[in-house]
């Protein structure tokens, strides 16, 4: 059986990890080559291989399962003031190389990756990959225009870029021989895709962007190649196209242009990045902290109301929201003020405090767990409340949750009886919107 990770439109309706069945196949051997470009030709962007068990011929996995972990976790999308879309605007040939034939037909893909983090944190695989062409009877001085869709944002459509390191774009340059342009779309997208879940860890961009430029190039070489696949198209070049400050442009449009020179030819690539201003954020706070933070009514916990799924309830059942949205800071430096280490938990979606070897006690069984690329926030304590930031919120020294101690009525513990603070303990001060 191989598995898909669940479209945009429907992976809202479900809880991490959720996957539904795309294929299922009785033929045996089932290769891992073949599982992969069944599965990518499929849609299956976001994947790991997994044998279902230890048992079986080497090099051979029947059937094979493709699933990635917290990918049906949406991604925040929100736009700033540099809502960005970027495109392949002309295609200039400089030189022509090849003799073989009178003219050429080059076309280009372009790796798109957006390594922003999702509302839990948590950065997933997140990529796209555009085909420009093919340009038919391109002669050399010659330049075309391209009247296809931006490959930024990833879905085509306008997508903030509040950081440069927040992207990776990879532009391929190919000549049309007697390959088909959509497999060799499909081949750099499979091989993006396992590059990029290989460094999933890795926290510095430079070192992933480099290893995705090398995998693209040895695929497009002939070297290392993840599926079954003839190289019938010649591979002009694979470079970096990086962003610079200069290129998050709140107004207007402006051009980059990229030079892809090899002994098969030399062209001139010119890039155009718009900005959208028309689209604006529907989180006015998000450059604050994370909002959808919310009361919950029945065991006076604090929980993350971004999911259709509302997690586990100490009271029974799935958290309920009342009251305020909190928008709570992360990953800014603690201080004496500010306490850090408090974090999503991935079982109940409840915020603990993750600064103990104790992971407390969740309601849905055992220790709170956290994921380890996901947000730490940072959380005021002691201060003044206000008209847009509210106290009386509390450790609980039982199950090491953040709850509401404003009532006589402390809720429901998922340890036992209700939330209990220490009289020493700091008293949290949450901002809301």
């Amino acid at each position: 059986m191989c598995y898909h990770q669940l479209s945009p439109s429907s992976q809202r309706q479900y809880h991490y990890p959720y996957y539904y069945p795309i294929y299922s196949y009785s033929r045996a051997p089932y290769t891992y080559d073949q599982c992969l470009m069944d599965c990518i030709a499929a849609g299956a962007y976001y994947y790991e291989c997994v044998p279902p068990c230890q048992i079986f011929k080497p090099n051979w996995y029947n059937p094979y399962s493709i699933r990635k972990a917290y990918s049906s976790i949406p991604i925040n999308r929100d736009c700033s003031n540099r809502c960005l879309t970027i495109n392949l605007n002309t295609i200039k040939c400089v030189r022509e190389i090849n003799e073989s034939s009178a003219s050429e037909e080059p076309y280009v893909l372009v790796t798109s990756v957006d390594l922003r983090r999702n509302i839990a944190g948590v950065s997933p695989v997140n990529l796209n990959v555009v085909r420009y062409g093919i340009w038919e009877d391109f002669d050399e001085g010659e330049t075309k225009t391209n009247s296809g869709p931006p490959f930024w944002g990833v879905n085509h459509k306008p997508e903030d870029i509040a950081n440069i390191d927040d992207v990776i774009f990879i532009v391929s340059l190919l000549e049309n021989d007697n390959g088909n342009p959509d497999q060799y779309r499909t081949l750099v997208l499979t091989v993006a895709t396992i590059s990029l879940n290989s460094t999933l860890g890795e926290p510095d961009r430079s070192v992933r962007a480099r290893r995705l430029l090398q995998d693209i190039t040895n695929a497009l070489n002939g070297v290392d190649l993840p599926i079954p696949f003839a190289l019938d198209d010649d591979h002009i070049g694979t470079v970096e196209l990086r962003l610079d400050g200069s290129d998050l442009i709140s107004a207007g449009t402006k051009q980059k242009k990229l030079t892809i020179r090899s002994a098969e030819g030399h062209y001139e690539l010119t890039f155009q990045i718009t900005s959208n201003p028309s689209v604006s954020s529907p989180l006015k706070l998000a450059s604050l902290g994370q909002a959808d933070w919310r009361y919950c009514g029945k065991c006076h916990s604090l929980f993350f109301d971004g999911y259709p799924d509302k997690g586990k309830c100490a009271a029974g059942g799935s958290h309920e929201a009342i009251g305020y949205n909190f928008v709570l800071p992360h990953n800014v430096p603690p201080t004496s003020k500010a306490q850090g280490d408090w974090e999503f938990c991935v079982k109940c979606h409840g915020m603990f405090f993750n600064g103990y070897p104790d992971k407390g006690k969740c309601p849905a069984g055992g220790g709170h767990q956290h994921h380890p690329n996901a947000y730490r926030f940072v959380l005021p304590h002691n201060v003044p409340p206000t008209s847009k930031a509210q106290g009386d919120w509390e450790f609980c020294v039982k199950c090491y949750g953040m709850f509401f101690n404003g009532y006589p009525d402390k809720g429901k513990c998922p340890a036992g009886g209700g939330h209990q603070h220490h009289p020493d303990a700091y008293r949290f001060v949450l901002p809301h919107n």
